[in-house]
């Protein structure tokens, strides 16, 4: 009969070659020096355009500058940009059909129809990393949308960061009269029963709300209810180009003081500008650094650089669109530079983990102060307001919030 017999010394040799086997096989998958290839899915054509095509812009430039700099650990970014013509089934279409082409490490999508609609499939096979452009109160949900990380603030947070603003400078002894006007959209109508709840636990008054169509409206209506209802302070939800001007200025014209305020996509300086004096004093939340002229930091530095250099008439303003895609890249670029330095293969679970695991992260001037990734989202953000006598340079007016909730 055949025996086979180990010595203690011989058994640990062997299982420790094995390890190291392992050990060596999965950090040469993550050190690969094959191209990254992401996937990115924006409304280049349809009512977001606008956003899509800047957002697009923002990708482009990131991608730019990472090949310029080495890549990933030397590994090479490859972007597949689609348009989805804000349709569902054209975005899910687009993700299908990069996924034939290669490997997609990390993707991007327009907005929160995008998301939910890839979202089932993604988590239980594809197991893909995403981030997009929506700021959906629901998408912090990491159970639901384990894969799934906003970049930023979601819309509940950025009104609470409005509405404490309100209770904090407020002046006078009756109640601040807020009014909230929204798009008659799952973007528009997002946060606005949360907001209403948190302001009256501030003591506010809520004293209009005001559903409109997301585009192509005859705003009279609505101003004419807030002549009614003189509200104090105004806050618009869901729209982009289009509606939230429209009010501001005619209700100028009517006489009406109040404080005009806006979410991320109603804070493009672009469209603050084309508005003129009756912006003036415009205010709200952007989660990312407004001006880049000089910057020292890494990324915002290398932005303006960017900008400089491929848009001669580039004012030191990146736009919201163009931010949000560069903090979306910058998030995925970082959970894989994790996943590589830790010996990692570049799964959508080991991304999600680096990123969830970040703590104090530095983002190169992006957001003002070092950030942390809670609830699949970055809670921070800062108030500002449009001043029409210093160019509509967006001035802070409050520090760098952090929504614990």
């Amino acid at each position: 009969m055949f025996s086979l017999k180990f010595s203690k010394r011989n058994l640990l040799g062997i299982v420790g070659a094995i390890t190291l086997a392992t050990i060596t096989s999965s950090a040469a998958l993550a050190q690969s020096k094959e191209p990254l290839t992401w996937s990115v899915n924006l409304s280049l054509t349809g009512p977001l355009a606008y956003s899509g095509e800047l957002q697009a812009k923002g990708f482009e430039e990131f991608a730019e500058w990472v090949n310029q700099n080495g890549g990933i650990r030397g590994r090479k970014l490859t972007i597949i940009t689609d348009d989805t013509q804000y349709k569902v089934a054209v975005s899910v279409a687009n993700l299908k059909r990069a996924q034939s082409k290669a490997t997609i490490s990390f993707a991007s999508g327009d907005g929160t129809p995008w998301v939910r609609a890839v979202s089932p499939e993604n988590n239980q096979t594809h197991k893909i990393l995403m981030s997009s452009g929506s700021f959906a109160s629901d998408l912090v949900d990491a159970a639901k949308y384990p894969l799934h990380f906003v970049p930023g603030p979601n819309y509940t947070d950025q009104i609470i960061m409005l509405l404490e603003h309100i209770k904090k400078s407020h002046k006078g002894s009756a109640p601040a009269r807020v009014a909230f006007i929204y798009s008659s959209t799952e973007f528009g109508r997002d946060p606005i029963q949360a907001s209403k709840a948190h302001a009256r636990q501030l003591g506010l008054e809520v004293v209009l709300d005001e559903e409109t169509a997301f585009t192509a409206v005859d705003v009279s209506p609505v101003v004419v209810k807030m002549r009614g209802a003189q509200p104090d302070y105004t806050i618009f939800q869901g729209y982009a180009t289009s509606v939230w001007p429209e009010v501001i200025r005619l209700a100028r014209e009517y006489g009406l003081k109040s404080q005009f305020m806006g979410t991320i996509w109603a804070m493009d300086r672009g469209i603050i500008v084309k508005l003129g004096k009756a912006a003036d004093g415009y205010t709200g939340v952007s989660p990312y650094t407004f001006k880049s002229t000089g910057s020292k930091d890494e990324v915002l530095g290398a932005i303006d650089a960017l900008r400089r250099k491929n848009d001669p008439a580039y004012d030191g303003y990146p736009t919201i669109p163009y931010m949000q895609s560069w903090f979306s890249a910058l998030m995925a670029k970082r959970a894989m530079e994790i996943t590589i330095d830790a010996g990692k293969p570049i799964t959508g679970e080991n991304l999600a983990k680096a990123l969830r695991d970040l703590k104090d992260w530095n983002t190169g001037g992006v957001f003002g102060v070092p950030v942390n990734i809670i609830g699949n989202r970055v809670p921070v953000g800062r108030i500002y307001k449009y001043d029409a006598g210093k160019n509509f340079e967006p001035v802070p007016i409050s520090d760098w919030i952090t929504v614990n909730k």
